[in-house]
């Protein structure tokens, strides 16, 4: 490319500097080059063909497969064990915060799936964990994060005699703690996941205050499960609705949040964020959390958690200059 002046010059590159040095962080060490930085005056923009060819972004240190897997041991550890098991040389602390915090899975794919379930009912859980946050410049005093999980699952089932467990749970969380925008991510997860026109409802006649007609509801609920262990516990739960019937549509009609399971934010975030005496910085908490989350639901965390940080017009421009040449 350097040697063949005309054909550059006809594409609109021209040289701007010979044999940049350049040191990348790689899963097998330390990659260290030199490259030509040329000027694309088509589409204005400086290009770097061989850290095209290498699939390497603008100013970055540590490349995207590194990244993704010191976010996948930080999800569990803290930084310095992370940065351990990895077992990659120059990496800090630090480089693993860095790394969470330039990840972006606010639009998870795995959310939806090809083919909808036919159910006729669904669990859904929403608590909260409370984690401490660092205050800036060493500020004396506690600052602390509410971090509101809902949680998904298709009922519950035996393990054993004393033990049960949730049947496909899946977990969600918002990178910015946004209540509304949790419940729509919520919403759009079983609209696309299941045919709720099949699922049975009660919600309707709470929110329509029918109380008359939710106790028939729920007395043919519990009338229809064999299992007397089972059958007992829907009945249980059928009273408090029953009991607290004003306070309940109160809720609903009123738009006051509620609801409350403890099992799995202690699972999901509290083993990692709050049991422990730590800080978090507010960002690296959402942006671990969702993580986290994401690992739990059963996915991968690979170098796709960086598709979306940026550089689009950058990469339009670098694919444009490499179809030219």
């Amino acid at each position: 490319m350097r040697n063949q002046k005309k054909d550059r010059k006809s594409k609109g590159l021209v040289i701007k500097e010979k044999d940049v040095d350049r040191k990348v962080i790689t899963c097998l060490g330390e990659l260290e080059y030199s490259r030509d930085i040329y000027f694309n005056k088509v589409e204005n923009v400086y290009v770097k063909p061989i850290d095209s060819i290498f699939g390497i972004e603008p100013y970055e240190r540590i490349c995207k497969n590194v990244k993704a897997d010191l976010v996948d041991k930080a999800i569990d550890n803290s930084y310095e064990k992370s940065k351990n098991l990895v077992d990659v040389p120059n990496i800090s602390r630090q480089s693993v915060r860095n790394a969470i915090l330039k990840s972006n899975l606010d639009n998870d794919k795995s959310m939806v799936v090809a083919e909808k379930k036919l159910l006729k009912e669904l669990h859904i859980y929403a608590d909260e964990d409370h984690v401490h946050l660092q205050k800036p410049n060493k500020i004396k005093g506690r600052a602390c994060q509410i971090v509101p999980l809902v949680t998904i699952t298709e009922g519950t089932e035996n393990v054993s005699k004393s033990r049960r467990r949730t049947i496909n749970p899946y977990h969600i969380v918002d990178s910015s703690f946004d209540t509304s925008s949790l419940w729509k991510k919520v919403d759009e997860y079983i609209v696309g996941n299941y045919e709720v026109d099949e699922i049975k409802k009660i919600e309707r006649l709470i929110e329509s205050n029918c109380k008359d007609e939710a106790i028939m509801y729920m007395s043919e609920l519990c009338s229809d499960i064999e299992d007397e262990r089972v059958q007992n516990r829907c009945c249980n739960a059928c009273n408090y609705i029953i009991n607290n019937w004003e306070g309940i549509v109160n809720r609903y009609t009123l738009d006051i949040p509620g609801s409350c399971t403890e099992g799995q934010v202690s699972h999901v975030l509290s083993e990692r964020f709050s049991r422990n005496p730590m800080g978090w910085s507010k960002e690296v908490l959402g942006k671990l959390s969702v993580l986290r989350v994401h690992k739990k639901n059963g996915n991968k965390i690979d170098s796709s958690i960086y598709s979306n940080t940026g550089n689009e017009q950058y990469r339009d421009c670098v694919n444009k200059t490499n179809e030219k040449l």
